[in-house]
């Protein structure tokens, strides 16, 4: 029935039945040529090559200070001075002071002229007689004071002063007092959570300067413990061979 001619196709029609037809087939235009593709299209088009990742910012290494015994520019520690001066030139005159092992303690004060002077000397004084050392001809103590503009760091000073003294120990109490003595930049929680020794052998304990501890006492009980480790260390220490 798909191939019909014109005389069944009457017939059909005489008889009421309809007759598909197919619609012929839509005629599929010519594709229209493709003009040249524009130049900035054709860059586009072509795959744009990936760059390389970026070379990694070098990082620098961590600044690490030049072992001074400075502070910090312009700081610079003090002659020793024994603290009980009274006690001391009586135990020169009875002889009973060059036994007794030697305490130096370098000292952040806000009075270096006078360093158990006022609110922060009595609480020096009160942690010394924690320690057994109030009026002790032993104890001796260095102030952070500021240097000369522009005079150079000796650190031969340092040395001299342990080779005159030659202390059992020695107490840094606060971050000036402890860089001065050790050198270097480390912070004095950093400091203060080890033992050091100077080149000598000399033993060091860092803590808070009493300045520090009047205005925040609730640090007293960390600054304790650190007396405590002073005071082991000095009783199984001796002076340092000359």
């Amino acid at each position: 029935m798909n191939h019909l001619d014109a005389r069944r196709r009457a017939m059909l029609a005489e008889m009421g039945v309809r007759v598909w037809t197919p619609a012929p087939a839509p005629v599929m235009a010519a594709p229209a040529p493709r003009g040249p593709v524009p130049a900035a299209a054709s860059a586009v088009a072509r795959q744009t090559p990936v760059p390389p990742p970026a070379a990694p910012v070098p990082v620098p290494a961590p600044h690490t200070p030049h072992a001074s015994h400075t502070a910090q520019a312009g700081w610079r520690l003090e002659a020793p001075q024994p603290l009980y001066a009274a006690a001391a030139d009586v135990a020169d005159v009875a002889g009973a002071g060059a036994s007794a092992p030697r305490w130096l303690v370098a000292l952040d004060s806000p009075t270096p002229d006078d360093p158990g002077s006022g609110e922060a000397g009595d609480l020096l004084h009160n942690m010394l007689q924690a320690m057994g050392l109030k009026g002790e001809p032993s104890v001796f103590v260095s102030t952070v004071r500021r240097a000369v503009q522009g005079a150079p760091d000796d650190p031969r000073a340092l040395r001299q002063m342990l080779d005159d003294l030659r202390p059992a120990i020695v107490l840094a109490l606060g971050l000036s007092a402890a860089r001065c003595v050790l050198g270097g930049g480390e912070p004095l929680e950093r400091l203060r959570a080890r033992e050091h020794r100077l080149p000598d052998g000399t033993p060091v304990i860092v803590s808070y300067a009493p300045s520090y501890l009047v205005r925040a006492p609730k640090a007293k009980r960390e600054a304790w413990a650190d007396l405590q480790r002073a005071m082991a260390l000095a009783a199984g220490s001796s002076p340092p061979m000359p």
